[in-house]
């Protein structure tokens, strides 16, 4: 019998949920095929709140409490400059050992996640990958990540959410282990799932 892992994530935006909720889900299923399971688990679809962090924080408090009610880990999502909000909810008292919190903190925007990884871009017709930084750690330097991303994609027609979902179907998670605030998520992320008895 399969053990269930339900992820959930509270973010400041919908356009940081369409880019997160599915690279969640692949980092998740990563995890989970690379290493000797003690138990087979079986990966639930991302449980999106129904708020966002950038709410009056006794709604996002409460929102955070209605998902570790039902998720086995909660991913917190704010840029750096809200660290210490983030934070906050980590003293929550509906953590224990069935349910455990991990904040996702991009050193300056989420976007800049997004331009780890040129390949990911290769398939969208028109886009500038010129611009990209390299090597991946390079992103962490992108003083303004949204007008980066925005010059990558000016010439391809696609909507920004269009681009957002592609990118985290196919942006390479080797790449991003190689920035520096999505490694410290990563090792985070495992050691949470090795609390919750799941590595």
């Amino acid at each position: 019998m399969s053990r269930p892992l339900v992820p959930g994530l509270i973010a400041e935006g919908r356009s940081d949920e369409l880019f997160l909720a599915p690279l969640i889900q692949r980092q998740l299923r990563a995890f989970l095929t690379s290493a000797s399971l003690k138990h087979d688990v079986e990966l639930m679809e991302v449980e999106v709140a129904e708020i966002r962090t950038v709410a009056d924080q006794m709604r996002v408090r409460e929102e955070v409490e209605r998902l570790a009610d039902g998720c086995h880990i909660v991913f917190i999502h704010h840029d750096h400059r809200e660290r210490s909000k983030a934070d906050k909810l980590l003293t929550l008292e509906c953590w224990d050992k069935t349910v455990r919190p991990v904040v996702l903190i991009p050193k300056i925007e989420t976007e800049a996640w997004m331009l780890a990884d040129a390949e990911a871009f290769r398939e969208v017709r028109g886009a500038n990958v010129n611009v990209l930084p390299t090597p991946p750690k390079a992103v962490e330097g992108v003083k303004d990540p949204k007008v980066v991303l925005r010059q990558v994609v000016a010439g391809t027609g696609m909507e920004d959410d269009d681009c957002r979902s592609s990118l985290a179907r196919h942006i390479d998670l080797k790449k991003l282990a190689a920035v520096p605030a999505y490694r410290m998520w990563l090792d985070e992320t495992q050691q949470a799932l090795k609390g919750l008895g799941y590595l």
